[in-house]
């Protein structure tokens, strides 16, 4: 029997094991849950269930209880909060409409458009 002589391979460098081969690791910013959310984030939050309401959906279609349609939020204005934060923020407070009455920084428009829709 012939032995062939096996080659000596080249030790493979250090790969955190987080990073796989061939793919980009993606960085996020820090999302902040455990603060207290500011007049401008929740003037924000007014504002786009407004937006998707001046688009034609029906409020029943609004999904506002999925944690998705808060991430749409969260990518395209920039706050620094998950989904998960921002639709408790909306169940716990702000779908009431109390805090419309504290809030300076929204349109007499926008307020009176949630009211007709959610009706307080």
């Amino acid at each position: 029997m012939i032995e062939i002589p096996r080659r000596e391979s080249a030790p493979s460098p250090a790969v955190s094991p987080d990073v796989k081969k061939g793919k980009k690791m993606i960085v996020r910013p820090k999302i902040v849950n455990n603060e207290d959310f500011t007049e401008a984030e929740d003037v924000l939050m007014y504002q786009f269930v407004h937006y998707l309401l001046s688009k034609g959906i029906s409020p029943h279609r609004l999904y506002l209880g999925s944690p998705d349609t808060w991430w749409n939020l969260q990518t395209s204005s920039g706050i620094n909060r998950s989904g998960w934060s921002m639709k408790a923020r909306w169940k716990d407070y702000l779908r009431s409409l109390e805090r419309l009455k504290e809030l300076d920084g929204l349109s007499e428009v926008v307020k009176s458009d949630l009211r007709k829709v959610f009706g307080a």
